[in-house]
């Protein structure tokens, strides 16, 4: 491949663009794509961007024209597979519905339900909090909650 404008060899090299292409075509996200070559999910970023450009070196628009066909191709063969699954579980066809079409057929629950499931939440928060000050000794006991 070629050097960077500043006089460095990229470390794009054919073998680093056939790995990020192998482990998103896996269905894998780009940062994944980019620990997996040892680079930081930035300079990925960078090189996708530089493919845009109409006078970037190939290199950078091939990596970019191919994680673009390994994403769809990843995406395609995913939905077909739950489409096969939906035709003998409604539960993959229910599944695929909240998802594609999350405007119709998300799950929706009532204000009350939505506010007793996050007080539960700060619930839990609270009483892992006073755990936490007891274990290291910031707090002698938990509150006896039964007199309240």
């Amino acid at each position: 491949m070629t050097n960077d404008a500043i006089g460095r060899p990229t470390k794009l090299t054919p073998e680093v663009q056939n790995a990020i292409v192998r482990v998103i075509l896996a269905g894998m996200p780009r940062s994944v794509a980019a620990a997996y070559v040892n680079v930081q999910p930035r300079t990925l970023q960078i090189w996708l961007s530089r493919g845009k450009e109409e006078n970037s070196e190939p290199c950078y628009r091939e990596l970019r024209e191919a994680v673009l066909q390994a994403e769809a191709s990843a995406v395609v063969r995913n939905v077909a597979h739950i489409q096969q699954a939906a035709a003998g579980d409604w539960r993959a066809a229910a599944w695929w519905l909240e998802r594609r079409s999350a405007h119709f057929f998300r799950e929706r629950i009532p204000l009350a339900e939505f506010e007793r499931r996050i007080h539960k939440i700060e619930e839990h928060d609270r009483l892992k909090e006073l755990s936490n000050k007891v274990e290291t000794g910031e707090q002698r006991s938990l509150p006896d909650t039964t007199r309240m």
